[in-house]
C-alpha cells in the first residue's frame, strides 16, 4: 500500500541526532508465507518484518528455531510476568538470530525484538514444536455454538518492514497534525501488557505504546499519563485511523485474521488468531 492511498505524507527525521539514515522510498512490500520446516531435526528457519539492530548497527533478519522441551513447557505453565518467561523461551529455543549464535547475544537481541518479530518467532515455535496444524474449538458469534476448526498456521502472511534500519519517523496527517512515532519494541510491548490489564482504553493505549508527540505536545506516558491519555484521546477518530494505518504499514505485519463459517448457521465471519489462547501452545491430548 502506497502512502498516496492512505492519504497521508511520511517523512522520516532524525529525533535522536544519530546519523541520517536514507528515507523511506515508495516501494511494493515482498510478501512471503511460512517459513522453511525442518521435520527430521524440529528446527524452522525464517525471515524477520523487521530484525534486531546490534551495537555496531548490523541488521539480523534471518532466525533458525527449534521446538520446545519441557524445559519451554514449563515457563509457559509457569506464574508471575508473563514477557520474562517469552523472552526466555524465544531465547532458549532461538539456534541462531542472523549471524548471531552466542547465547548471552541472542538474549539481548530477544529482549530488543519489535512485537511483530516475537509473533514471527512464537508462530515458528509452535510450528516446530507441534505441526503447521492448530486445531481449536471455536464459537459461533451468531448461533452461539462451537465447532472444531483446523487452521494451516504455515499460510499466515507475513509483510516485511520498508526499511528495517528506521525505527523512529515523523508523518505529517491529512489534516496537518505532525505525529513523532517509533516502532514498537519489546519494552513498549511489555508496558502496553501491563496497562491493558488494567485499563479500558485499549486502543488509546496502543497509540500510547508508539506515539511520542503530537505537534508540540509530548505523549510522556511515564511522566504525565494523564496528559498523554489527553492528547490521544482528543484526536480526531480519521487521525487516529491514519495513526494506526501508518504505523502498521511500516512496522510490518503478520496477517492472522482467519475465516470461519459456521456448519449449523452458515454464518461467516473472520477473527484474530490469537496466539495467546492456552491451547494454541497446549492443546488438547
Amino acid at each position: 500500500m502506497s502512502d498516496e492511498k492512505l492519504g497521508v505524507e511520511t517523512v522520516d527525521t532524525d529525533i535522536e541526532a544519530v546519523e541520517e539514515a536514507p528515507v523511506v522510498e515508495k516501494i511494493e512490500l515482498d510478501r512471503t508465507k511460512g517459513h522453511m520446516l525442518d521435520v527430521a531435526s524440529g528446527t524452522i528457519s525464517g525471515d524477520l518484518p523487521a530484525g534486531y539492530i546490534d551495537k555496531d548497527g548490523a541488521i539480523h533478519r534471518t532466525f533458525v528455531a527449534k521446538e520446545m522441551t519441557g524445559h519451554e513447557e514449563d515457563l509457559l505453565a509457569g506464574v508471575g510476568p508473563v514477557m520474562p518467561r517469552l523472552n526466555q523461551m524465544i531465547t532458549n529455543c532461538l539456534l541462531s538470530l542472523g549471524s548471531i549464535t552466542d547465547r548471552k547475544s541472542i538474549s539481548t537481541g530477544v529482549s530488543q525484538l519489535t512485537a511483530v518479530d516475537r509473533i514471527v518467532i512464537l508462530m515458528a515455535i509452535r510450528r516446530a514444536s507441534l505441526g503447521d496444524f492448530w486445531s481449536a474449538k471455536i464459537t459461533c458469534p451468531k448461533c452461539d455454538k462451537q465447532d472444531n476448526f483446523t487452521i494451516d498456521l504455515k499460510n499466515m502472511e507475513i509483510v516485511p518492514m520498508r526499511d528495517p534500519s528506521k525505527r523512529r519517523f515523523e508523518t505529517v496527517l491529512t489534516t496537518g497534525k505532525k505525529i513523532q512515532w517509533h516502532i514498537m519494541s519489546s519494552e513498549d510491548e511489555e508496558w502496553l501488557t501491563k496497562k491493558i490489564k488494567a485499563q479500558e482504553d485499549v486502543l488509546t493505549l496502543g497509540l500510547m505504546a508508539r506515539v511520542e508527540k503530537v505537534d508540540e505536545d509530548t505523549v510522556d506516558r511515564t511522566g504525565d499519563y494523564k496528559g498523554a491519555v489527553r492528547i490521544l484521546k482528543g484526536l480526531r477518530l480519521i487521525e487516529r485511523r491514519e495513526i494506526r494505518s501508518t504505523t502498521k504499514e511500516h512496522e510490518g505485519s503478520v496477517d492472522t485474521t482467519v475465516e470461519f463459517s459456521c456448519k449449523f448457521c452458515g454464518n461467516d465471519w473472520a477473527s484474530e488468531l490469537n496466539i495467546g489462547r492456552p491451547d494454541f501452545f497446549f492443546p488438547s491430548e
